[in-house]
């Protein structure tokens, strides 16, 4: 009976110590499976963004070229305009340091009427209008 009680114990112990021996191992399996499955799936979502977003990029639908055709205008009224006001100033400078010439007197009251600047600077499109146009030509 005591050999009994003391295989019992034994078997009891001997069972605890390889559950918690295999516990560890199968979390050990687990977290690797996990951290596999993961920086795979991360590598895919990356390929697949970077994939799409060429897809999107060598795309020349109307929605994506309508957006450039507005921007480029702007873009350059804003550069022409940025040009003329250094050149103003400039030519503002160049005045003050001459003392008064008659010649740059006349350029700068061009400038302020603002004929120079309504020379170049066109009206920006319309977004809308230019993506209906678009919409429209495909």
């Amino acid at each position: 009976m005591v050999f009994k009680i003391v295989c019992d114990k034994a078997v009891n112990q001997l069972e605890k110590a390889l559950n918690s021996k295999l516990e560890a191992t199968i979390a050990i399996q687990i977290q690797a499976l996990f951290e596999h499955v993961n920086s795979t799936f991360n590598k895919v979502i990356v390929d697949h963004t970077g994939a799409t977003q060429q897809q999107f990029d060598s795309v020349n639908s109307p929605l994506a070229i309508a957006p450039r055709d507005a921007i480029n205008p702007a873009l350059a009224m804003t550069q022409t305009t940025s040009r003329e006001f250094t050149d103003s100033q400039r030519q503002l400078l160049s005045l003050i340091v001459s003392g008064g010439n008659f010649q740059s007197t006349n350029q700068l009251n061009h400038i302020n009427n603002g004929s120079l600047l309504h020379q170049k600077i066109e009206t920006p499109p319309d977004p809308t209008k230019e993506i209906s146009r678009k919409l429209g030509e495909h």
